[in-house]
């Protein structure tokens, strides 16, 4: 995994700093927390902000309410800058594929690709990460479009997939983070393989939704129109050896 997807991937799950509130799961020092069951589907009410489908939705700069149960091994150090020299060293081990299929055999928990890909989609292969200790941290598959601009192929669109992480899972909406860019508004929704949330980006959308107790999220950035990244949800299909 590179940086730019390390990026995308912290956007688009909330591993990310938001205004008045800090980085908490990544690194949590609580060691009462454990795991706990998803969340029922309809809304309920937390210590602060909504439950829905596993879901914690909360406020701009609210802080992760007690409630939340993170998984013990916490997020693994993907980046060894400095390593060696007093910097931290990276306990993410990457295994690539050539596709999601091939990589679905090789763990224990349904894997979501696409039935079939629009024209200006291409295949970009499947990575597993897992912790040092052998344990899956997450999955991902990618898929790239052509740049008309510089040429290049790029990757616009990927579904992550994650056995571990925080109970009920906590999202914020937020005010636009610059002038003219959209606000984080979380959009309850239930077109997703299980009722999940949508976000809208500049670029497209994200999608996260929780089936069988494991957590998925599909970033669709395409364009500026998210129509776009609505029409490849109806195009989720699970990997061959999983039905």
């Amino acid at each position: 995994m590179n940086l730019s997807q390390e990026v995308s991937y912290a956007n688009a799950t909330g591993f990310h700093q938001v205004p008045g509130s800090e980085l908490r799961w990544l690194d949590p020092s609580n060691k009462h927390f454990s795991w706990g069951p998803p969340e029922t589907l309809l809304p309920q009410t937390s210590l602060l902000g909504e439950i829905y489908a596993g879901f914690l939705l909360l406020p701009d700069g609210a802080p992760v309410p007690p409630n939340v149960k993170y998984p013990e091994r916490g997020m693994p150090t993907f980046c060894g800058v400095g390593a060696g020299r007093g910097g931290p060293t990276p306990t993410a081990v990457s295994k690539s594929f050539s596709t999601a299929a091939e990589m679905a055999r090789e763990v224990d928990f349904p894997v979501y690709t696409f039935s079939k890909l629009p024209e200006r989609l291409r295949p970009a292969g499947a990575n597993l990460i897992r912790h040092e200790t052998g344990e899956v941290f997450a999955a991902l598959v990618d898929f790239q479009s052509h740049n008309g601009r510089s040429g290049d192929w790029e990757t616009t669109v990927s579904i992550w997939v994650q056995p571990e992480f925080p109970r009920p899972f906590p999202l914020w909406s937020s005010d636009p983070v610059e002038p003219g860019g959209p606000a984080v508004v979380l959009e309850k929704v239930d077109f997703l393989p299980s009722p999940g949330v949508m976000v809208a980006t500049r670029q497209g959308a994200v999608f996260h939704w929780i089936r069988n107790d494991i957590l998925y999220t599909l970033i669709a950035e395409l364009g500026p129109s998210r129509e776009e990244a609505l029409a490849l949800v109806s195009l989720l299909a699970l990997a061959a050896n999983h039905s």
